[in-house]
C-alpha cells in the first residue's frame, strides 16, 4: 500500500512515503491507506532516529 524511497540526487537526505495508489489529495485515500501510510512515516522516523544524530532528525510536532 505504501513505498518508502529517498532520491539521494535529487532531494539528498529526504524520504519520501508514498501511497502506491495515485490520488489527488490525502483525504482521497481509504482510512486503511492513509493509516499505512502514517505508520510508514512512523517506522522511517524510528529508524532513522536510531541510525543518525538526533539532531537531524525533525521530532514531530
Amino acid at each position: 500500500m505504501v513505498v518508502v524511497s529517498r532520491r539521494p540526487g535529487e532531494f539528498p537526505g529526504y524520504l519520501f512515503v508514498e501511497p502506491r495508489r495515485h490520488v489527488a489529495a490525502l483525504d482521497e485515500l481509504t482510512s486503511d491507506e492513509m493509516a499505512a501510510v502514517s505508520h510508514a512515516v512512523w517506522c522511517a522516523a524510528r529508524g532513522l532516529r536510531a541510525e543518525l544524530d538526533r539532531e537531524h532528525v525533525p521530532s514531530p510536532g
